[in-house]
């Protein structure tokens, strides 16, 4: 998701780097970034080594994956999705699959987040809040933050509430980091908003798991916070190396013409 604003007053488009998040004029690397370092293991060497332009078809992924996300917090957010011709199909389907699993959650959740490790009593309730839809939560002492895809709220038929996030990913393939990055989220989360977060659920939207689309993985409390541990020993290697990494910020005039092309800085960097 490019990240920037429009400042009318002096006319120009500040563009932010995207893997940075700039919270009380301080610049925060964001989780996904400290987690660059993290091994892919053998699955994601093999996958580098096979692929002809390894790179391209990461970036395209990252785009796809962004305009998916996109989709689903305009839905949940209450608005209607059209599809148009012009949009790639696998775009359209992805959000199809994010589709069943959000009719699953409610027409039956507690089959829906039952996983083999996950055993769930019968749960009679999912709330959700606008609010808590793409939310940026961050940690002032930790030097890092992220965006949430989704909170939510849920009541069991024995009167307990749970609360969990959710991470939309659109990969043919899930990463062990996908796990330490929700943990890290969850635990950004009970600090800044005051939430018990009980649960980090990952649902997977692809053609290859199954007829749905959609696969589920949930970490416990015990998962979260083993898996935060992990982060913040990743975030260390990283700062380790990348010591003096600052972020990059660019401005961009938003009215030119001939003369303004000949007698200014056209992008600045900042």
């Amino acid at each position: 998701m490019i990240k920037y604003e429009l400042d009318k007053n002096v006319k120009q488009i500040n563009m932010f780097d995207e893997r940075w998040y700039r919270i009380k004029d301080i610049d925060l690397p964001s989780v996904t970034t400290y987690l660059e370092v993290y091994p892919k293991g053998y699955q994601f060497n093999k996958w580098l080594m096979e692929t002809k332009d390894p790179y391209q078809v990461r970036d395209e992924a990252a785009q796809l994956g962004s305009a998916v996300h996109g989709l689903i917090e305009k839905t949940l957010k209450g608005e209607t999705i059209e599809y148009y011709e012009e949009m790639d199909i696998k775009i359209w389907e992805r959000y199809l699959y994010w589709c069943n699993f959000w009719k699953a959650l409610f027409e039956n959740p507690t089959k829906t987040l039952t996983t083999t490790k996950i055993k769930q009593s019968e749960i009679i309730e999912i709330v959700t809040k606008e609010d808590f839809t793409e939310y940026i939560t961050y940690d002032l002492e930790e030097k890092t933050a992220g965006t949430v895809d989704k909170l939510i709220r849920i009541n069991y038929a024995d009167g307990n509430t749970k609360y969990a996030i959710i991470d939309w990913k659109t990969g043919k393939n899930l990463y062990e980091s996908a796990k330490l990055q929700v943990a890290a989220y969850a635990k950004m989360t009970e600090k800044q908003y005051k939430v018990p977060i009980d649960f980090a659920i990952i649902v997977q939207l692809n053609e290859s798991l199954n007829k749905g689309g959609y696969r589920v993985a949930i970490s416990t409390i015990e998962d979260i916070n083993n898996d935060y541990l992990d982060f913040l020993a990743i975030k260390q290697i990283w700062l380790r190396e990348h010591k003096n990494e600052k972020p990059k910020y660019r401005t961009y005039p938003t009215t030119i013409n001939l003369d303004y092309i000949k007698n200014n800085e056209i992008i600045k960097e900042v």
